[in-house]
């Protein structure tokens, strides 16, 4: 599991460029089995953050500001908020549909599904709680690794460990009861969407693993965690009746278990992967157009055409790395995940014309799939409309709060960017 022993980083201010040609292919084999990025590419990284370049000083500023305030909070675990899952164990994981509604006629009937509209008095105890483990393992451990500093890193081997491997405080590995519908359902395979954010997140516990603060054997345990994990969202009927959904749930279904592949070395899995990516997921969701008519009939349309390919984004780029290339790969009736994403761009740059049902807000963020398709493609216009998203938010929106893959992403986006 710890593919970079117990390496760290040397400064390399100063050093020879025989030191530093010394550290790069050091570097090349820590990461050959990155889930996102080429070795070349995280060389360039480091090289960048080595030499101080300063276009990164701000992002670093985040960084350091964000993975201090997650020195000071959590740990996380399911066990410190009871639920009311049917099983009565404390180390399952809970959570509620956020669409679902009492009967106003009748607070004892099954509750009644209102789409777009969240219910504000669902129990979310849990999902908050993963998130926030998530989010403070990988602020931590990109910290610990880029500042040379041990504490960051420490304090994510404690994060991970409570939530996951003590024996008082650990989650079981599985959503059986995710996305319940008080008085109709215990449990539901839409509830598989709670972890989509760990599709971002086994590059982070790499950068951990080869910090030289986290015990080896807590990493097998947590690798064995994982396996467990995978193994049931293959097997478990919620994982099979994802999916098989016919809209974004299977897209990110699909992206958490090759994410969860990469991490386990599960490669066997590899192939059937990418043939339920070409063979359901883009023939029954692309048309000819690019456009996603399971997301589009939403009440949220513009959102979850988005989300889908926040999805398809890190599929492709997955494989992409791998020595395939789906961004192209082209249904019966000429839809593609390009076409997907160049549909949506027009809607990016003006999205007052969006035609779509959207009872909220749009959520206008600037999608990761613009920095994967700008790698991807000759094309300028990923990465120059992801750029002009970033510049037509406030300061205070340009936070990474919430998403420590997206720093890291325009970590290397700046670094590689030419004046």
């Amino acid at each position: 599991m710890n593919p970079c022993g117990n390496h760290k980083r040397k400064d390399m201010k100063g050093k020879t460029l025989l030191l530093f040609s010394f550290f790069a292919l050091t570097l090349v084999r820590c990461w050959a089995q990155s889930i996102y990025f080429t070795p070349a590419e995280l060389s360039a990284l480091e090289e960048a953050v080595d030499h101080q370049n300063t276009g990164l000083q701000p992002i670093m500023n985040e960084l350091r500001l964000f993975a201090d305030a997650y020195l000071k909070k959590g740990p996380w675990s399911v066990t410190y908020n009871e639920s009311k899952a049917v099983s009565n164990d404390p180390h399952d994981y809970y959570s509620e549909g956020p669409y679902w509604w009492p009967d106003p006629d009748d607070p004892d009937a099954p509750y009644i599904r209102r789409d777009g509209i969240r219910n504000p008095g669902r129990f979310t105890a849990h999902k908050e709680a993963l998130a926030e483990m998530t989010i403070a393992v990988a602020v931590l451990s990109l910290a610990g690794h880029y500042f040379r500093q041990p504490d960051y890193s420490k304090r994510a081997v404690e994060v991970l460990r409570v939530w996951f491997l003590d024996p008082d405080t650990r989650m079981n590995p599985n959503l059986n009861y995710a996305q319940a519908i008080p008085n109709r359902s215990p449990g539901r395979n839409f509830g598989i969407i709670d972890t989509h954010i760990w599709a971002e997140w086994f590059d982070f516990l790499k950068i951990l693993a080869g910090s030289g603060y986290w015990p080896e054997k807590d990493q097998d345990r947590l690798r064995q965690w994982f396996i467990d994990y995978l193994n049931w969202m293959l097997e478990s009927d919620h994982g099979r009746d994802e999916k098989m959904a016919g809209n974004n749930h299977a897209t990110w279904w699909t992206a958490q278990t090759a994410a969860l592949a990469g991490f386990t070395d599960r490669t066997d899995l590899f192939p059937g992967i990418e043939d339920h990516v070409k063979h359901h997921l883009i023939a029954n969701q692309i048309e000819a157009n690019g456009s996603c008519p399971a997301e589009e009939k939403r009440t949220r349309s513009f959102d979850y055409s988005l989300f889908n390919l926040e999805a398809f984004g890190l599929i492709c780029r997955f494989f992409e790395i791998r020595g395939v290339d789906l961004w192209e790969w082209t249904n019966s009736r000429g839809g593609s995940v390009k076409k997907a994403i160049d549909y949506m761009v027009p809607y990016l740059e003006n999205p007052a014309d969006w035609k779509g049902k959207q009872i909220t807000e749009k959520n206008i963020r600037e999608p990761l799939f613009l920095i994967f398709a700008g790698l991807r493609f000759p094309e300028a216009k990923y990465r120059d409309l992801y750029n002009r998203l970033i510049s037509r938010r406030s300061p205070d929106d340009l936070k990474f709060r919430y998403d420590p893959f997206r720093l890291w992403l325009n970590m290397y986006i700046t670094a590689t960017t030419k004046e």
